[in-house]
């Protein structure tokens, strides 16, 4: 157990027996990946199983952002380690107040409280979604760790208020709430309690209900992907959150891009982000510069190439070095021009954005209706209604 005393970790004094019961996971060891991210190089936290998912997310957002920092000979690292640079991270942000008055008392309280919580973040996080804003969740004390550590957690899973009808079925609901009215729908069809005005209203309720969450099995929509792209901040680091899975999010111009961490990419040197600009998958891979991750193969080759010295031949690969310092130099000319790109250029790359994503939608929208057309029944006497 990790514990506050006058503003500063206190770790146990004792360890604790290997086969003791423990609340939360077993030690697990998370494999670490050398990541260039602008002018550094950071060791990013790689995941292989299901479970701590949240407490990876959180970890490198700290990472990259510099907040806390993994020595660069390391190859992997406990969970119990992890914590304790989130924990240290955490104090040092908040320090005590010099007053040793009721505030104060409160704020030592809170601390304890969030650390107590960051060892259950091993196995995972369960979050209740609001339909109606990409960064509204029920609020909780495990919640409360992202608003400690002043990491936005946003979702995608909105309704669109184009939708009307969705819309003002779902505006006021959180997904526990939607799914006690598809269960209380269920319930009146089988039984019919309740007034008729009463069934009709749980009953089309709880059709919408489904329609929507089949429609968005993903978790993500696209009112939900405009959304993020207005309110996540250009170049903030945030945690993003989908299919009980949650992401390190980055936006750079106005584009959005999650932190590749399986460890199935542990290898690839090349690829580090995802761009993040479809609900359904078909999304690029991108290199540690935000850009062809060949390009990126290329110029990494550069260094090795200048250590090989003579060709067999006796002489150097001329045209070939000076080929990779010009895509070096350009490159590095790239993130120079990203560090001063303007506020104008910025909107003018998320306004395309933004056109690419609504032309996907009216796509999909377009399939939608005509798929529902093709399975309508043939003869009109066959449909029923509810007056």
């Amino acid at each position: 157990e990790i514990k506050v005393v006058k503003g500063e970790l206190v770790l146990p004094s004792e360890p604790v027996p290997a086969n003791s019961p423990s609340p939360v996971a077993s030690e697990t060891r998370h494999r670490l990946k050398k990541v260039k991210f602008f002018n550094r190089e950071v060791s990013i936290c790689l995941q292989n199983e299901n479970g701590p998912c949240p407490l990876l997310a959180l970890a490198n957002v700290l990472i990259l952002r510099g907040s806390i920092e993994i020595h660069p000979d390391r190859s992997e690292i406990n969970s119990s380690h992890l914590i304790q640079l989130i924990a240290g991270h955490l104090l040092e942000s908040n320090p005590p107040l010099t007053e040793d008055n009721e505030l104060s008392r409160n704020q030592q309280k809170t601390l304890a409280d969030i650390i107590d919580v960051l060892p259950t973040l091993q196995v995972g996080l369960d979050v209740n979604v609001h339909f109606v804003a990409v960064d509204k969740f029920e609020y909780d004390s495990r919640i409360a760790v992202f608003d400690m550590l002043d990491i936005s957690l946003y979702h995608g899973w909105i309704v669109d208020a184009n939708d009307e009808i969705s819309y003002s079925v779902l505006f006021d609901k959180s997904y526990n709430q939607l799914v006690d009215k598809i269960i209380a729908g269920q319930q009146a069809e089988e039984d019919g309690s309740g007034s008729s005005t009463e069934v009709e209203q749980t009953l089309r309720e709880a059709m919408v209900g489904r329609q929507f969450l089949d429609n968005a099995a993903s978790q993500l929509t696209y009112a939900g992907l405009m959304e993020l792209h207005t309110k996540v901040r250009e170049r903030e680091t945030c945690v993003f959150f989908r299919n009980n899975h949650f992401s390190t999010m980055y936006k750079l111009e106005g584009q959005l891009y999650l932190l590749l961490t399986d460890q199935g990419y542990e290898k690839q040197n090349c690829l580090a982000w995802e761009r993040l600009n479809d609900i359904d998958g078909n999304t690029e891979l991108v290199s540690p510069t935000f850009g062809n991750p060949n390009e990126y193969i290329e110029m990494e080759t550069l260094p090795s190439q200048a250590v090989k010295g003579p060709t067999k031949s006796g002489n150097v690969d001329q045209d070939h070095m000076l080929a990779m310092q010009l895509m070096q130099q350009e490159l590095e000319e790239q993130e120079r021009n990203s560090a001063g790109t303007t506020v104008a250029e910025v909107q003018a790359s998320q306004q395309r954005e933004f056109e690419a994503i609504q032309r996907r939608q009216n796509k999909e929208t377009r399939n939608r209706a005509s798929a529902n057309q093709r399975s309508k029944p043939q003869d009109s006497s066959n449909n029923c209604s509810v007056s």
